[in-house]
């Protein structure tokens, strides 16, 4: 081994670097070095040194190098003292790297595809991701613990629980302290815990991460209990030696698979990789501080071109991870980045989730106190501002000459990093949620032309994009887009009779989701207060939450519902839910028309954050369409042209509903400019194909220009035009609803006129004729002028529209999908699949899980989703286990959480741990298995 590291040493400098190993060899071979030099130097004072190797060099392993490794990517040297005479104090910390315990003899099935492989920090690095490498395992063993200290302590790897003490890879040169390297107890954020004291507690500075680590005093006194024993002794009372009950299942869990194709822009190639300064730094916190292992897609290029400084506009669907993209970029950054919500509620949801990951963030906003705030402002006033993240409206930003102070005084001191627009939409008089104070912001790049500037949204068609750059002055950002698929979720129209749609919604959330979360969206506050007591009398938990409710009584509606406590259904208007992060909200029904494309994407997309399947149902009713158009109108500060991009909106979210032939999926996409979409993706995923979809009918397209041509002519010369002061009334009234016209076209008995094109449309049924007119208001062939009568009802009239000669000059055709009836629409049957034992075992697990957070929600006054989120909750169950080694490879699982938390989790995950060991011995023959809460017998060939 010697004579290779020898013959290393002999290559010269370009030769290495050509190599793809290169930047490997070159760490290992300075390591070394470092560590022969303080051979030397220990040899010199009297003290014996022994080196042993146990790793194989990069040229005999895979040249692929794990993201992160730099710290600990050295060379696997075991180094150990021993001298007669008395010790120093400062002795070099024993840095040994072992084999990865997850081998193939331990884990068989550790070599699955997909499978993690644990890299030199600990870190599941997902196969097949380009980060291979060998499986290693770093562990750092004090001075405390060196044979004939007096402490016997036993070094803890990192992927098991390691104590706060454990020093963390430094901060590149010139940046702030990293915020893994403040153990901060967040818990209970509170701007008075970050006093002086505090500060100076953390003012050093940890060591560089390739130098060996600084040895700790030595203490008197028994050796400390390691992180993992106090957990385990929170958990199991005495029993603390104890091993882990479960052994370890194959790590499938790293990786996340997603059906959609990634596509990378060659654009934006110079910001992928591992490359970069902020790389191992960014890499350790993504890991230790948020618990995550992969990124999806576009998050890791948008995160370092904002750590380059670039201005960055991100377009990611809603459960895209979003967030991430300027959260862990605020941890890496020097200073204090700004992040600009539209809710209260919003930002407070925000800023508890990252409490829960000990990550400085608080929030302005216009309820805070006085003395909150100062303490607020004190902190961004000190020298180096230990909050990272700084939550504030846009309201906020526009009306407070306290804050606009605050921020200047950060940026002459370079300590403001950044400007984050959450919910860009809001800029855009285009978008559907437009804000003045929003258009507004555009000041701060007038003010702080040197800080980046960052704006996410989830729902912007390319003409809003536009305008939002516009709008903020992102003259050159750097765009970062993704599919706007969500492929989760099941989309589904059905038709509503307006009389009895509370009891269809009851009907169909008890066959489908009878224990579960949901929303129902309902146009007015009437509705949502009618529609939830209808449901409470059927034995529903549901709550009407609406601007008519006082603010206390909103606030406690919302928490009883995000907590599942005495409110299973909300009944709202559209105004709910932006602010709400709850992932298991497992259905989103409209029971009325949405008014644009937008808005209804935004609000489905309330469904299923958490990635499992979840349903998003609209009930249709032609009659909504009119009732929204007399609320356009009645709108205060809209001016003709803003009016006239509502009616625009709202009739694409018509066209929506009516199309019954096309994918809804593809519907929604190409209005968000996204064309390219794989349109056979429901019928790939039967699970959550759409209604269209799902139907086998092929429906086949006729011409009917000659039956349009004669509606056009009867509406010119027996309808009053809209201006028209003395309609022509040959025959009739001069004014017909759609449903007169429907009749008129049947020949219905109750026609107001018989003649004309009455009983042409006879071949017709009715629920075709009904289409074809909502067709041609569509098309624009013909048009409804709103009156509102005496009774202050809101009637629609039909007119000519803007393309009604188009038709009659022959240079427009019209073409027409005849379907079946409404009452013959197919509705979508749920198909309960079987479950064997072990699903049944799992689903019981997770129940407790949750049941668990919700406790622990209470005791920490968080929401219980963020202690864990539900697919970390359902990842924990599926393994059985209690091992902590295996939970630590979960997404969203980190040592800080394992901390606080673990102790009750553990206790829930070794009841289960029990009974999957008794699976795992008895599943040969018939036996009878004791579980948690049951017995199971399983046959001869088991059930896994």
């Amino acid at each position: 081994m010697e004579a290779i590291c020898e013959l290393v040493d002999a290559i010269p400098l370009q030769e290495l670097q050509a190599l793809g190993c290169a930047r490997a060899l070159l760490q290992h071979r300075d390591l070394r070095r470092k560590l022969l030099a303080n051979s030397v130097s220990l040899k010199q004072n009297g003290i014996k040194t022994t080196f042993a190797r146990s790793w194989k060099s990069p040229m005999e392993q895979s040249p692929r190098v794990c993201p992160g490794s730099g710290p600990g990517s050295g060379p696997n040297w075991s180094f150990s003292s021993d001298r007669n005479s008395p010790k120093p104090t400062n002795l070099p910390s024993v840095l040994s790297v072992h084999s990865s315990t997850f081998s193939a003899k331990t884990n068989p099935t550790s070599d699955t595809s997909g499978a993690s492989e644990q890299s030199a920090e600990g870190v599941a690095c997902p196969r097949g991701s380009g980060w291979g490498g060998s499986s290693l395992r770093l562990s750092l063993q004090s001075c405390d613990s060196i044979p004939g200290s007096g402490n016997g302590s036993r070094p803890l790897s990192s992927t098991a629980l390691r104590a706060p003490s454990t020093a963390a890879p430094a901060s590149p040169a010139g940046s702030s302290l990293a915020t893994n390297d403040l153990h901060l107890d967040l818990d209970h954020f509170d701007i008075d815990d970050l006093d002086e004291d505090w500060e100076s507690s953390v003012a050093e500075p940890a060591p560089q991460a390739l130098s060996p680590p600084r040895c700790q005093p030595g203490r008197e006194g028994p050796p400390p209990k390691s992180l993992l024993s106090k957990i385990m002794s929170r958990a199991r009372g005495s029993d603390v030696g104890s091993s882990p009950a479960a052994p370890k299942p194959g790590l499938l869990m790293a990786t996340k698979s997603h059906p959609d194709p990634v596509v990378h822009d060659p654009a934006l190639e110079r910001f992928r990789g591992m490359k970069f300064p902020h790389s191992a730094e960014m890499m350790n916190i993504f890991h230790k501080k948020f618990g995550l292992h992969c990124f999806r897609t576009n998050q890791l290029e948008a995160i370092n071109a904002a750590l380059l400084g670039e201005d960055c506009f991100i377009l990611m669907p809603t459960g895209g991870g979003k967030s991430l993209c300027y959260q862990l970029p605020a941890c890496v950054s020097a200073g204090v980045t700004v992040v600009i919500s539209p809710l209260r509620s919003l930002i407070i949801d925000q800023v508890q989730k990252l409490k829960t990951l000990d990550i400085a963030a608080t929030y302005l906003t216009g309820d805070r106190t006085d003395a909150d705030a100062s303490k607020i402002y004190m902190q961004l006033s000190k020298k180096d501002p230990v909050i990272k993240l700084l939550y504030v409206t846009p309201e906020k930003v526009c009306a407070s000459s306290r804050l606009m102070s605050a921020l200047e005084n950060l940026y002459d001191r370079k300590l403001l990093a950044r400007f984050v627009i959450d919910e860009a939409h809001c800029v855009s008089q285009w978008g559907h949620d437009f804000r003045q104070d929003y258009k507004r912001l555009n000041m701060l790049r007038r003010k702080f032309h040197a800080v980046p500037m960052m704006a996410l949204t989830a729902t912007a068609n390319p003409r809003v994009q536009k305008d939002i750059l516009n709008q903020l002055e992102m003259l050159k950002p750097q765009v970062f887009t993704m599919s706007f698929n969500r492929h989760n979720l099941k989309y589904d129209v059905l038709p509503k009779k307006p009389k009895k749609v509370a009891m269809d919604c009851l009907e169909w959330i008890k066959k489908y989701h009878p224990n579960d979360s949901g929303i129902i969206y309902c146009l007015s506050r009437h509705e949502c207060d009618t529609t939830a007591a209808i449901l409470q009398k059927e034995g529903l938990a549901a709550l009407a939450y609406h601007a008519g409710l006082t603010d206390s009584s909103r606030d406690l509606v919302q928490q009883k519902w995000v907590n599942q406590e005495g409110c299973q259904v909300i009944c709202a208007t559209i105004a709910f839910g932006m602010g709400i992060d709850k992932p298991d909200v497992r259905y989103v029904i409209h029971a009325s028309l949405p008014k644009s494309i937008e808005g209804y994407y935004q609000e489905s997309g309330r469904a299923g954050r958490d990635g499992e399947m979840s349903h998003c149902l609209l009930f249709y009713s032609y009659s909504d369409v009119t009732r929204l158009r007399r609320l356009i109108l009645m709108e205060k500060d809209g001016n003709s042209h803003t009016r006239q991009t509502h009616f625009n909106n709202l009739y694409s979210m018509v066209h929506y509903c009516e199309n019954v032939v096309e994918c809804r999926r593809v519907q929604l996409l190409a209005y968000f400019g996204e064309t390219n979409f794989n349109p056979t993706f429901c019928k790939d995923h039967p699970e959550v194909v759409c209604d269209n979809c799902s139907r086998k009918k092929d429906y086949k397209s006729r011409n009917v220009t000659e039956d349009v041509k004669s509606i056009v002519r009867f509406v010119r010369e027996h309808c009053r035009q809209a201006g028209q002061v003395n309609g022509r009334r040959n025959t009739g009234s001069g004014r017909y609803t759609l449903n007169m016209m429907v009749d008129i076209f049947l020949g219905s008995t109750s026609a107001k006129i018989q003649s004309g094109i009455f009983g042409k449309g006879a071949a017709y049924s009715r629920h075709n004729a009904e289409r074809l007119f909502r067709k041609l208001v569509l098309d624009k062939i013909l048009d409804e002028d709103l009156y509102i009568t005496a009774n202050d009802q809101a009637v629609a009239y039909v007119i000519l529209g803007e393309r009604a000669q188009a038709v009659l000059d022959g240079s427009l055709q019209v073409e027409f999908h005849e379907t079946e009836s409404a009452s013959a629409i197919r509705r979508q049957r749920a198909s309960m699949g079987k479950m064997s034992q072990r699903e049944e075992v799992v689903k019981q697990c997770l129940s407790e899980l949750t049941d668990t957070c919700k406790t622990l929600g209470k005791v920490f006054d968080v929401h219980y989703f963020n202690i864990f989120s539900t697919s970390t909750l359902k990842k924990i169950a599926e393994t059985l286990s209690s091992d902590m080694e295996v939970l630590l490879q979960i997404d969203g699982v980190t040592e800080d959480k394992l901390e606080k938390y673990g102790a009750e989790i553990i206790k829930v995950m070794d009841k289960y741990s029990e009974y999957s060991i008794q699976v795992q011995q008895f599943q040969k023959g018939a036996v009878t298995l004791r579980t948690p809460q049951s017995f199971f017998t399983f046959p001869n060939s088991g059930y896994l």
